[in-house]
């Protein structure tokens, strides 16, 4: 009897053994099984998001403005999610700066025509800001020689503060039509087909004429808005001085010493061309009354203004 247990004990002490060793390895299979599947979750993650970045949304930084016979676009691609830098504004005022050369490349090909002509470039920067590389995006002048001088200009220019950048430089250049500037705030009197002006008297200014002093924390855009809403009281003073003494144009270049605040504390009269003293000194005690936006340390400004008055001159009407 005691044989007997003994013998069957043993096989059921095997067969249990047994069946905890099948149960513990399924076990270990499904904890093994289970480990892949979750660590796999954030490899799939990191993927996604991985795509998302590489494809994210770009946007153009853009500056439009003026020089002589011609209107600027310069823009950059840069990611959505990255403030502005100041690569187009350092770019803006080195164009501005050689506005002038620019034009008279422009009028040396085109002298009187009026028509608008228009080449953009794509230009590559090293780190030190001198022109990599340059090529012609499209042009619609009509004169390849003209396109190579402007283009071999650029490539002398150094935009100093700009590092390995790249930007799109569009120029519409025009010499606008003499009539159109008479017209322009003139008192008209005619017959059909005849117009004559009786007079106009003007006061206008130009961005790039305008000069920063080293250290101001001006730029020359943020004086051209300032001026150009304040500017209407000088052509008052133009046109009071008309009546008394007519006939007289010039240009008065006043520099202005503008503190923090934007207050104007002191305005020297630089040149004058209009002969005419009293006119002078009524400018410069209206311009010391002007206010400019606050900035960090203010500064010292040159800016020319040029009186013109025009009339009577006859045209013909389109």
């Amino acid at each position: 009897m005691a044989k007997f247990l003994s013998k069957h004990l043993g096989k059921v002490a095997l067969m249990t053994a047994a069946a905890l060793w099948a149960s513990c390895s399924d076990a270990k299979e499904e904890k093994t099984a289970s480990n892949t599947l979750d660590e796999s979750k954030p490899a799939e993650i990191s993927s996604s998001t991985e795509s998302t970045e590489a494809f994210a949304s770009e946007q153009y930084e853009e500056q439009n403005f003026e020089i002589e016979e011609a209107s600027v676009h310069i823009s950059k691609l840069s990611p959505a999610d990255k403030e502005p830098n100041q690569d187009l504004s350092i770019v803006k005022k080195v164009i501005l700066s050689n506005g002038k050369t620019l034009s008279r490349i422009y009028k040396s090909f085109f002298k009187k025509d009026s028509a608008y002509r228009q080449i953009s470039f794509d230009i590559r920067l090293d780190k030190k800001g001198n022109v990599k590389d340059i090529t012609v995006k499209s042009t619609k002048t009509g004169n390849d020689a003209f396109d190579k001088n402007i283009m071999d200009y650029l490539k002398q220019i150094r935009f100093r503060g700009v590092s390995s950048s790249s930007f799109s430089l569009n120029f519409n250049f025009h010499i606008p039509e003499p009539m159109d500037n008479s017209i322009s705030g003139g008192v008209l009197y005619g017959i059909s087909g005849n117009i004559t002006i009786l007079t106009k008297a003007s006061v206008t200014l130009k961005e790039w004429n305008i000069e920063i002093s080293d250290g101001s924390s001006f730029t020359t855009e943020e004086i051209y808005k300032a001026v150009q809403k304040q500017i209407q009281g000088l052509r008052h003073i133009y046109r009071k001085h008309l009546k008394i003494k007519t006939k007289f144009n010039g240009t008065v270049i006043l520099s202005l010493k503008i503190n923090a605040n934007g207050d104007v504390e002191n305005v020297v009269t630089k040149s004058s061309t209009t002969s005419y003293q009293e006119f002078d000194a009524e400018i410069v005690k209206a311009v010391s009354r002007w206010k400019f936006s606050k900035s960090k340390i203010g500064g010292n400004v040159t800016i020319p203004f040029n009186f013109q008055e025009y009339g009577p001159t006859p045209f013909k009407e389109n």
